[in-house]
């Protein structure tokens, strides 16, 4: 037997919400500049730490910067930017997991830039992390991004 919604305002709030997880690293260095950035998709994410800048690049042309938080290497937070080829419509949540941290207990929320989360022209998600790892004196992050997002359109109430 299957569930079918019959009020409209429950079938209209059906999203189409998408997963993504990408595996990266950011290995520390007293010189910002040569803090090294890395991710397994290298094409679609881009990073800012204090001393490495990826994401500028990866703007379309004539779109505004996003509001990112200043990346601070001593806390060891750090911006990042996932270029999507769809709208988004709603970015639902966002973490990092750390995959060496013995304790099990590295897990951080990534907080929205732009107040949305979304760029300006829709198709990038903006995030800032609040790692806790100090980069600033060789600390080395190796974890993956988890990010959600319902796509625009897939919906009326977003």
């Amino acid at each position: 037997m299957s569930f079918q919604p019959k009020d409209s305002l429950v079938r209209e709030r059906e999203l189409k919400v998408i997963e993504l997880h990408i595996p990266f690293v950011i290995t520390g260095s007293a010189t910002p500049a040569s803090v090294s950035v890395l991710s397994d998709e290298p094409s679609i994410l881009f990073m800012n730490t204090a001393g490495v800048n990826q994401t500028t690049a990866a703007l379309s042309p004539n779109e505004a910067a996003p509001t990112f938080a200043a990346p601070v290497d001593a806390s060891g937070l750090f911006n990042m930017m996932l270029v999507l080829n769809e709208t988004v419509g709603k970015v639902v949540s966002a973490e990092i997991v750390s995959v060496t941290d013995t304790t099990g207990t590295l897990i951080k929320a990534c907080y929205l830039a732009n107040t949305t989360g979304i760029s300006q022209y829709g198709n990038k998600i903006c995030l800032n992390v609040p790692s806790g790892v100090d980069f600033a004196t060789g600390g080395t992050l190796t974890a993956a991004l988890t990010v959600r997002w319902a796509v625009a359109g897939a919906g009326s109430s977003l």
